[in-house]
């Protein structure tokens, strides 16, 4: 019976960390609000991003290049009036290119995002083309959507790894800047790690100095956004779920919640799927 523990341990560490000798990873990640029946605020998203390690498969520093879509709505997508006091109406599209760095006592991230804001990210089209194949109905405001603009940001990450074989408590550091975003947050990941499963949970405190998604772009005037008194400066944001790792596979699974960002607004959920496939 030992010698059998001693294998099944052996077996599903060596699953677990085959992973880290593939020199190429392509992942694929959605974010939906669906599983809690709502249709709100940050409401689905889709991010395909390509990493490779440089100088070949024992290198601790990766290239990233992706490209991601996300759609923002009202609580009131019935009516094609502006409704005061809710969440524009807005779309993103954009790249991504930017690198990553671990080593045994930190990981270091940064990305910078170029893309479009408004119409021209085609989030209503595509929210709509999707409802019309589902039992959802209709979004009617997407006229009411923030104007365009280019933007321009910049991403950043570092997290302080401290982890022992079963348990972490890592605090981290991200923040943003740019034409779309500019903010600090500060959090804490907690995580369990038992072989080839990873359980973890995420709080953090964020700082907010400006937000186009919501206040749109300072350079075009919209037909609704909300005004800069009305944004908290402080929000708070949440997450928990596992990773499921395997040799050439990743499966994550997890909930995200964020409080409120602008008077009147409410706290919102929704959920991450994402698959990693490793080469």
């Amino acid at each position: 019976m030992r010698v059998l523990s001693i294998l099944f341990l052996f077996v599903i560490s060596s699953l677990s960390l085959a992973q880290s000798k593939r020199a190429n990873e392509l992942s694929i990640k959605f974010d939906n609000d669906a599983a809690f029946e709502t249709d709100k605020y940050y409401s689905n998203g889709i991010e395909l991003m390509y990493k490779r390690r440089f100088g070949g498969q024992s290198s601790l520093t990766k290239f990233r290049l992706g490209v991601a879509h996300k759609i923002f709505t009202p609580e009131a997508t019935l009516s094609t009036a502006v409704v005061e006091g809710d969440h524009p109406y807005t779309g993103l599209l954009y790249g991504i290119f930017g690198f990553s760095h671990v080593n045994n006592s930190y990981y270091l991230r940064a990305d910078l995002w170029y893309g479009k804001q408004g119409p021209d990210a085609k989030a209503g089209s595509l929210q709509n083309l999707f409802h019309r194949m589902t039992p959802s109905s209709e979004v009617n405001g997407w006229q009411n959507q923030t104007s365009n603009q280019t933007f321009y940001n910049g991403e950043f990450k570092i997290i302080k790894i401290n982890r022992g074989p079963v348990f972490e408590f890592s605090p981290w550091l991200q923040g943003h800047t740019g034409g779309l975003l500019r903010d600090v947050e500060l959090g804490l990941k907690m995580a369990i790690h038992l072989g080839f499963l990873e359980f973890f949970t995420n709080g953090s405190v964020v700082n907010n100095y400006f937000n186009a998604i919501l206040q749109g772009s300072k350079k075009q005037d919209s037909t609704y956004v909300i005004a800069s008194e009305d944004m908290k400066d402080i929000y708070y944001k949440a997450d928990a779920g596992f990773h499921l790792l395997l040799k050439s596979f990743r499966l994550t699974l997890k909930v995200n919640y964020y409080s409120a960002q602008f008077e009147g607004a409410k706290d919102h959920t929704y959920a991450t799927l994402e698959t990693a496939f490793y080469f």
